[in-house]
């Protein structure tokens, strides 16, 4: 089992030149958890990659890679983050391989 937990926040965020502060949608990512049996075999980054496609609005993201099959179906109330923050215990550089592609940077 693969386990990620996201949590819908409403943010506020301001623009370079806007003069006030506009409230967003963003998530909050955490507790991604691949059991140790599965480790190391790519899981857990192809399941951060499939999420990009689950909270980004479809507009703000590539093509979807062909090679991957089927994109993730929609969901109501998702597909309009503005931003996510990403809680991590290993550090910043596995989730930077985890992009909405194979040649793009992922969780930052």
């Amino acid at each position: 089992m693969f386990e990620t937990f996201s949590y819908r926040r409403i943010a506020f965020i301001k623009r370079p030149n806007a003069s006030e502060s506009e409230e967003v949608v963003a998530y909050g990512v955490s507790s991604v958890f691949t059991p140790v049996e599965e480790r190391g075999k790519g899981y857990g980054t192809f399941m951060m990659r499939l999420l990009h496609w689950v909270l980004a609005p479809p507009p703000s993201l590539p093509p979807f890679p062909a090679k991957w099959g089927t994109p993730p179906p929609t969901y109501e109330g998702f597909g309009n983050a503005n931003f996510s923050i990403l809680y991590s215990d290993i550090g910043p550089d596995f989730y930077k391989l985890a992009g909405p592609t194979e040649s793009t940077e992922g969780w930052v």
